[in-house]
């Protein structure tokens, strides 16, 4: 793969986009693909489009055979780090309209597709003053005798 596209390429996220993901189960465990894989990759072969397929697992040659057990159009590539793309597709991105304050309110109320929780939803907001109270004191400090 050059590292220059020569033509307009997208990269896509295994897990969670092309594949269902609901959390890790092992390098080589790929979940099914999610409906609407097979057509979304033929339109994007059909408009010559390169597909590079990103994901953080050490698991290439796997991903390559999952393509092929599920009769889908192969990717031109599959890599674990980012590429220069026209697109990225992945289930954890925010979009960045470059306003901080916007990507903030965004952070605050995103989730990933797969899971319910919103890490972010503190993002912002003011912390509460810690105040002692009867058991969350400061411990007492380490003495060199405690090692």
């Amino acid at each position: 793969m050059d590292f220059l596209p020569t033509r307009t390429r997208i990269c896509l996220d295994f897990d969670g986009v092309l594949s269902e993901y609901k959390g890790h189960k092992g390098v080589h465990h790929h979940g099914p693909p999610i409906p609407g894989t097979k057509k979304f990759l033929q339109d994007l072969k059909k408009a010559n489009i390169e597909i590079v397929v990103l994901t953080t697992k050490d698991a290439r040659g796997s991903i390559m055979e999952w393509f092929k057990k599920n009769k889908l159009p192969l990717p031109d590539a599959i890599t674990d780090h980012k590429v220069p793309a026209s697109a990225y597709v992945d289930d954890r991105a925010v979009y960045f309209d470059g306003n901080f304050t916007h990507l903030t309110k965004k952070l605050r109320t995103f989730r990933v597709h797969w899971k319910k929780n919103k890490p972010f939803e503190n993002l912002g907001k003011k912390k509460k003053k810690w105040r002692p109270t009867a058991g969350n004191e400061f411990p007492a400090p380490l003495s060199a005798s405690t090692f």
